[in-house]
């Protein structure tokens, strides 16, 4: 199990706050960041810090990328440490193997948007249960308190601008809720009207809210 302190490993740090089961490092395990190279942030992400172990720019898609990844392995059944930790199976590998065991053709692109219905309809309870933006924490002494020694000696978790990332890239609103674009995208019409139905006020577009 990867024992990771939030204020030297950033994107597991955003991993842990908006994990839906608790701070469950396995829900994202953006193990890509351990590598600290920005060329594969880079070829990854389009942004260098998103694979530097103390960068904050980028963490919102590393982690993003990774809770969709970890969907589909989880969905598989195979083992995280070998398909996920070792990329063994990567969105495309995946797409081949269920296309050859079912019968059914799926693109590399079609299995990647699996990955994240199943994240997006996880949150979608979640916020029918009340979770917000407020909720999507880290304990505050990572938040306040400088880390005294070691490589990561001063840091702190920013996890504010994190957040706004990740929920850019997820296509959900400021505070955290799933906006109907982005289910309707996804073909979760169903989970849009339950939230409707139960008073959830949706917003359109990200920018709306």
């Amino acid at each position: 199990m990867i024992q990771a302190d939030p204020r030297a490993l950033k994107g597991y740090g955003l991993g842990f706050a908006v994990a839906s089961r608790g701070a469950d490092h396995l829900r994202s395990e953006p193990f890509v960041e351990v590598e600290d190279d920005p060329e594969l942030g880079r070829r990854m992400f389009s942004e260098p810090e998103a694979a530097m172990r103390l960068g904050v720019r980028g963490k919102g898609k590393l982690v993003a990328f990774f809770e969709d990844l970890n969907a589909v392995v989880d969905s598989m059944e195979v083992c995280k440490n070998t398909a996920e930790n070792m990329l063994v199976l990567d969105f495309d590998t995946a797409a081949r193997a269920y296309s050859a065991i079912t019968g059914f053709d799926v693109t590399p692109s079609e299995m990647r948007l699996t990955g994240e219905r199943i994240v997006n309809i996880e949150r979608a309870y979640l916020v029918r249960e009340g979770v917000r933006r407020e909720h999507d924490r880290l304990p505050r002494r990572f938040l306040e308190e400088p880390l005294r020694d070691g490589p990561a000696k001063g840091h702190v978790h920013e996890l504010e601008t994190m957040l706004d990332e990740y929920y850019s890239v997820r296509g959900w609103s400021r505070d955290g809720v799933p906006t109907k674009s982005k289910l309707a995208s996804l073909g979760l019409h169903e989970v849009v009207q339950d939230l409707e139905l139960r008073g959830l006020r949706l917003a359109c577009c990200p920018g709306d809210l």
